[in-house]
């Protein structure tokens, strides 16, 4: 059974990412990695990863994410956006797949506009890091989301990424998807609560210090954990984290609150700066 690692980076700023990505795949695992990029990144790409391929016609959108997947090198696959940062090895959730066809992570948010035929209670999945083997279902599924993402580029509304594509490819195909939970794809855009005794295996966005923002996230672990999106902590050190039994969550709200507001407090006199220690490099 060949297992591997898929990334897929069109764009000499997304190469930059999966570099800095794969370098922290190293130190945790040793299975065999593929990379595809466009013509004028190979030969830096040749220098980093083991084995590179080439997209002939790259539309430096999701369609190049996609279109790799249907034709995957390995039996079973872990397709890892370039965003990432590997804090734990995680291929034990290889061992899913001798049930399910693919294993991935809640979205907290969907875009219903794109699916006038998707019910409201299917939830979005998070497509930066997701497991799955090679079948003709999941061969198929793949080529029906590259489908229905074409169709949505052409669509008058702006079609934010490649998420609500996918949510309808699940919808329309018999794929049996397990969900993972969020300390699997620790999304830095979005609220997190890491349960107790549980550590984040992965960082999914954009960082100038993954080191750094692991040691926080995974400190405390003896307790659960809340990471508020975009919340600007008054202390870069001491407000990183909140720790707290589930019976307090209250507390969280009040606290929040009250720091929100001293902070907006501060920024108008001028006696702090806008930005946090979780602050995002990019979009």
């Amino acid at each position: 059974m060949s297992r591997g690692i898929i990334y897929v980076a069109t764009g000499n700023k997304y190469l930059q990412e999966a570099s800095v990505s794969y370098i922290s795949l190293k130190a945790v695992s040793n299975l065999p990695c593929v990379l595809y990029t466009d013509e004028q990144n190979e030969n830096i790409a040749k220098t980093i990863f083991p084995c590179v391929k080439v997209i002939e016609k790259p539309a430096y959108n999701f369609i190049d994410k996609i279109a790799p997947l249907i034709n995957s090198p390995f039996e079973e696959s872990l397709f890892v956006d370039t965003d990432t940062y590997f804090i734990e090895d995680i291929s034990d959730v290889f061992e899913i797949l001798n049930v399910y066809d693919l294993a991935a992570s809640h979205c907290l948010g969907r875009i219903q506009y794109h699916l006038p035929k998707c019910p409201e209670y299917l939830p979005e999945y998070n497509t930066g890091i997701f497991f799955f083997k090679r079948t003709k279902v999941t061969t198929a599924f793949f080529q029906s989301w590259l489908d229905i993402y074409k169709h949505q580029l052409k669509d008058k509304l702006k079609v934010p990424h490649d998420q609500p594509a996918f949510r309808q490819a699940v919808y329309n195909n018999q794929l049996k998807i397990y969900t993972l939970p969020n300390e699997f794809n620790f999304r830095t855009e979005s609220p997190n609560v890491i349960g107790r005794n549980y550590t984040v295996k992965v960082i999914h966005g954009r960082h100038t210090n993954y080191e750094a923002v692991s040691k926080l996230i995974n400190q405390s672990p003896e307790h659960a954990r809340i990471f508020m999106h975009d919340l600007i902590f008054l202390s870069r050190k001491n407000f990183g984290v909140f720790n707290t039994h589930q019976a307090n969550t209250s507390l969280f709200g009040i606290i929040i609150f009250i720091t929100r507001t001293i902070h907006k407090i501060l920024i108008r006199l001028n006696l702090v700066k806008t930005g946090s220690f979780l602050k995002r490099k990019g979009n």
